[in-house]
């Protein structure tokens, strides 16, 4: 987990995102160590290391049959299924079935596709906010899963401290503004911490073309 990287380490990644992501669960995890070591007589790094575990040994299901608002979320730590792989693109979902006429509570792998003979099956651990974008995932689980939907790449601007991350098949509206301001001339020199987004600007050749 790059909370557990060498100093320096997350920085030298160019990632903003993912340095103020892994200092702000350095702080928090630390604070709860030391409760927890406190409260059961074991040092910090006992409680630190179960941490590690829970944390990347998880993945967030949702009831079976559930949706929309109501929808109840449960992070699982569960043997066994705790081995599947992730995919960005998974040909399982993994599901806590409630139990039907009857049926006890069960928590389920199910196949959402064709499943070749001898493919691996594979999950998500949990979408976007737990392993999209791709440096989340590597803060949670400590990997960055290859190819599929969530691979984005983080464009840095010069001129600009905001950074920027673009889809395979979409960019952000902040990064059009802002290419659009730095080929106009508006930014360049300066240290713009946001975009402003509050006109209009339409993606011409010549911003697509830069980008």
């Amino acid at each position: 987990l790059p909370v557990r990287w060498p100093e320096g380490a997350v920085a030298s990644s160019g990632s903003r995102a993912l340095e103020g992501g892994a200092d702000a669960s350095f702080f928090a995890r630390a604070e709860v160590a030391a409760d927890v070591g406190a409260s059961d007589g074991g040092s910090s790094d006992d409680a630190d290391y179960a941490m590690d575990l829970v944390q990347t040994r998880t993945c967030r299901i949702v009831a079976d049959g559930a949706g929309g608002a109501d929808a109840t979320t449960y992070r699982v730590l569960a043997p066994v299924f705790d081995m599947i792989n992730h995919s960005d693109l998974p040909n399982a979902e993994f599901l806590y079935w409630n139990g039907h006429d009857g049926e006890t509570p069960s928590l389920v792998v199910r196949a959402i596709g064709a499943v070749a003979d001898g493919e691996e099956i594979k999950i998500s651990y949990g979408g976007e906010g737990a392993t999209s974008p791709p440096w989340r995932c590597l803060l949670n689980y400590g990997f960055v899963a290859e190819g599929g939907a969530g691979e984005v790449g983080e464009v840095a601007l010069e001129g600009f401290a905001q950074r920027f991350e673009v889809g395979p098949e979409e960019v952000p509206y902040e990064l059009v503004v802002a290419v659009y301001d730095l080929l106009e001339g508006k930014k360049i020199g300066c240290d713009a911490t946001e975009v402003d987004t509050s006109g209009e600007v339409s993606l011409t050749p010549e911003v697509a073309e830069h980008i």
